[in-house]
Order: structure tokens, then C-alpha cells, then sequence
């Protein structure tokens, strides 16, 4: 429930950011761009083994469209601010997701010592 809410709450920051940037808006990429960065998002934080797939993909998309961000708006921002804030971005999302994911894993519950689990 966590990843959902917050990948909704990254859906709605990252719309803010693309809808302030400056120049053509393009509405249908813009929610293509919400949807597999949320996707992403949820399946990583997913508590499953599997989950590290997506979290390793997550990093280059989210600094590819923070940066996008980051660079197109008025006032200008200096790239190398753009370029540190968008990798802390992509960090903090990336690293957030992990830690959902680690979070509850049924593959790793304390087993007792009459082998039932906690």
C-alpha cells in the first residue's frame, strides 16, 4: 500500500515538473512518462526477489526525465546543479523502492525453532 501511495505522489510531482517546463506540451507522452516511471516504481517495490529487475532500470529513466526537467525551466538552472539534482532524484526514487521491497519479504521471515514462521 506504501509503493502505491507514493508512486501516485511521484506521479503528481513528476506531472508538476513536466507541465512547468517551458515550450509544447505533448499530453499523451507526458502521461506515458507518468505511467512507466509509476509502473517502474510499484514493481520494484514489490517484496519479491524478483522486484530487483525493475530497480535496476529505474535509475536511467527517472534521471533521464528529472534532468529534462530540471533543464528546461525558467529560470535556468546551471547544468551541473541540474545534473546533481537530478541523480539525487533518481537515487532517493530508486533507493525508496529498495527499501519498500525489503520491507515485508515473505521469503525472508524469522523462522522458530519448530520451523513455523513469526
Amino acid at each position: 500500500m506504501y509503493a502505491l501511495i507514493f508512486a501516485l505522489g511521484f506521479a503528481a510531482f513528476t506531472l508538476g515538473g513536466l507541465t512547468d517546463r517551458v515550450g509544447e506540451h505533448e499530453p499523451w507522452l507526458e502521461a506515458a512518462t507518468l505511467v512507466a516511471l509509476g509502473v517502474g516504481f510499484v514493481l520494484g517495490a514489490i517484496p519479491r526477489g524478483w522486484s530487483i529487475v525493475p530497480r535496476a532500470i529505474l535509475p536511467l529513466p527517472t534521471f533521464l526525465v528529472f534532468l529534462t526537467i530540471l533543464t528546461d525551466r525558467k529560470p535556468v538552472m546551471p547544468f551541473y546543479a541540474a545534473f546533481a539534482a537530478a541523480a539525487f532524484y533518481a537515487l532517493f526514487i530508486t533507493s525508496y523502492a529498495s527499501f519498500l521491497s525489503h520491507r515485508n519479504r515473505p521469503d525472508e521471515q524469522p523462522v522458530d525453532e519448530d520451523h513455523s514462521q513469526v
